[in-house]
């Protein structure tokens, strides 16, 4: 959330825009709440990618903040369009 904040441009939320990011090999750190719909997809794309996967809590306020986002967030290794 604190990335979000300070560096926008490197960091992807919901599941059109975080796969597109996934695609181009752009994800650094995956971020997956453990009530995502996608888990399997998503997961399997970022081990394609050499993305770090995390399932993330909702029993937490950052998971909570992260359901909110549409359950899938990426922080991203450089800017994307």
């Amino acid at each position: 959330m604190e990335m979000l904040a300070k560096n926008s441009d490197k960091v992807a939320y919901g599941f059109n825009d975080v796969k597109k990011a996934l695609e181009y090999g752009a994800v650094e750190k995956l971020l997956v709440s453990e009530e995502s719909a996608q888990i399997e997809e998503i997961e399997e794309l970022a081990s394609k990618t050499g993305a770090a996967f995390f399932l993330i809590s909702v029993e937490t306020k950052e998971g909570m903040q992260l359901k909110e986002l549409g359950g899938v967030a990426a922080i991203l290794r450089y800017k994307i369009e």
